[in-house]
């Protein structure tokens, strides 16, 4: 159609189609025209904002990405509930009726213990696992509630198994009842941070999760609700927290928040969320994944809560500790005795931040647990 009307006018002779044709022609022309002018304008916005979403998701090239995500993301999986309001509500309705789970017998251990799946609104869940010392089982006895360490402190973690955590038999074997529960926003199992533009996603739902769970300290007051609601052993009296790395920074801000623990023990922990990830606010890319960072970097650290802090706290770092500054915990020390908390630091000349830390300073923390408490 175009062709014979184009070749018309370039030969110089009179179409012997009619005007009125051609005018129809030549509207339906400026139709296509048009059309095509609008899709492709469509297509350039279209393009224009998936270029605009990828590129908010790849990490800044001045971040190394093992300064964000630490060592223990590979294997947790993640908590992919859609939340059409914040879960700090779905936690007011945690199962607290759910009754105890037959109890399993841990290895060869004399120990047993409770694997509970509490599920909450818009289809979440917690887990807990909730080890008994062996004895009577009748008597009114502790209870020492710990969360997961590994995190970057930007997203949570599972639980994992109940076998071989050496870490709590000290606790229990001391006949104090031991929990251990799970901290909102999983990461996805098996992805790594070499995918950088779907790692950075996952990262950034996984820290919604978690920040509207308080960094943690919801899934901590969940977890002590429901062992006062099924544990008639249970001390309301003797609830305390520990914690190592993160989960230690957690321990702190849990103690300070929920005046029901008694006590705390924090292994080098991160006191003040700024000075660790203080550079993610410098760089778009990073407040696009983690939104609100800055106030969250306020409300994730310990040393903003100094004043509250009312319970006893037993703090350990080394002084060559290579992951978190000593004196970035010396400092919290020291506020926190000038703001009239009360604090036995156990200040190490060597230890270095994991194992030979935690074997050092751990069963010295478990007598300072048990004075006064038995």
């Amino acid at each position: 159609m175009v062709a014979h009307h184009d070749i018309g006018i370039a030969n110089g002779r009179r179409s012997k189609t009619s005007t009125a044709s051609l005018n129809k022609r030549s509207g339906n022309i400026n139709l296509w025209l048009l059309g095509g002018v609008v899709f492709g304008v469509g297509l350039i916005f279209l393009l224009g904002i998936a270029w605009y979403l990828l590129s908010s998701l790849q990490p800044a090239t001045s971040m190394s990405m093992p300064s964000i995500v630490g060592s223990a993301t590979d294997s947790l999986r993640h908590d992919n509930g859609n939340a059409s309001e914040s879960d700090l509500m779905s936690f007011k309705r945690i199962a607290s009726l759910t009754q105890l789970p037959v109890i399993k017998k841990l290895g060869t251990k004399d120990l047993q213990y409770y694997d509970v799946s509490l599920d909450r609104a818009f289809g979440k869940s917690m887990r807990l696992f909730i080890y008994m010392p062996p004895g009577d089982s009748t008597k009114k006895m502790p209870v020492v509630f710990e969360a997961p360490s590994g995190t970057p402190l930007l997203h949570g973690a599972d639980i994992g198994t109940a076998e071989g955590s050496a870490e709590l038999l000290p606790f229990v074997e001391e006949g104090m009842i031991t929990v251990t529960y799970s901290i909102d926003g999983h990461m996805p199992a098996g992805i790594r941070p070499d995918a950088e533009a779907a790692f950075m996603a996952a990262m950034s739902v996984a820290y919604k999760s978690f920040t509207e769970a308080d960094a943690g300290v919801e899934n901590g007051k969940a977890a002590i609700d429901f062992v006062l609601a099924q544990l008639p052993q249970a001390d309301p009296e003797r609830l305390y927290t520990w914690g190592h790395s993160s989960s230690a920074t957690l321990a702190l801000l849990l103690a300070s928040k929920d005046q029901r623990i008694k006590k705390c023990i924090a292994l080098a922990p991160i006191t003040d969320l700024q000075s660790r990830l203080g550079d993610l606010r410098q760089e778009p890319s990073m407040t696009r994944v983690f939104p609100d960072i800055a106030n969250y970097l306020k409300s994730g650290s310990p040393s903003s809560y100094i004043k509250q802090l009312k319970s006893p706290v037993f703090l350990a770092h080394a002084k060559d500790d290579d992951n978190e500054p000593y004196e970035n915990s010396a400092t919290y020390v020291n506020n926190l005795k000038g703001a009239g908390g009360t604090i036995e630091f156990l200040s190490l000349p060597r230890g270095g931040h994991y194992q030979e830390l935690i074997s050092t300073s751990l069963p010295k923390a478990v007598e300072w647990l048990k004075k006064d408490s038995f």
